[in-house]
């Protein structure tokens, strides 16, 4: 998966001009597709490993946000979540020019407690723009991200997230 950041919304907004009078969908489908670009990421690379994440921890976040900063530092580049188990007790905000490469035979977990995602940061619920808890992994504001992975990025949802769909409905009211 990769996020080529503000120019999908650019693209996005320049197709609903240029398309409307057509009405044809996919055509403006084709037009965006074609106009996302790569993301733009060096070549730098640093593992969390180097920034003092262990196997075995119960919270490699500290790690995981030390090595995103230093690849920021250094103009971009890829964080590497190596192979094992790695849990992660709230978001990870990625800067612009920041992969975050999830390699094979890799577990990223994320705490399913709510309080590990405030304070709440601007984001969008089914739809609508809120502040409220934070994504696991957001990027606002930022450009030339990208997230690689053939390992695993487990959120817990079927077990902490999906619950909280009972409450939703009479909470809207």
């Amino acid at each position: 998966l990769t996020l080529a950041g503000s120019t999908l919304a650019a693209a996005a907004c320049q197709t609903d001009v240029d398309n409307s009078a057509s009405g044809d969908p996919w055509r403006r489908a084709r037009t965006i597709r074609q106009s996302i670009e790569r993301p733009r990421i060096p070549r730098f690379e640093t593992s969390i490993r180097s920034h003092g994440a262990t196997f075995g921890s119960d919270d490699s976040r500290p790690s995981l946000l030390a090595a995103i900063d230093h690849v920021a530092r250094a103009g971009g580049g890829r964080v590497v979540v190596p192979a094992g188990l790695w849990a992660c007790k709230g978001p990870l905000h990625l800067k612009s020019r920041v992969a975050l490469h999830v390699e094979e035979g890799a577990h990223l977990v994320f705490s399913g407690a709510a309080e590990d995602y405030l304070p709440p940061v601007f984001t969008r619920w089914e739809g609508v723009e809120c502040f409220s808890y934070s994504p696991f992994i957001y990027a606002r504001g930022a450009t030339d991200v990208a997230i690689t992975r053939k390992g695993r990025i487990d959120g817990q949802g079927a077990s902490n997230w999906l619950p909280w769909r009972a409450t939703q409905k009479p909470q809207q009211t």
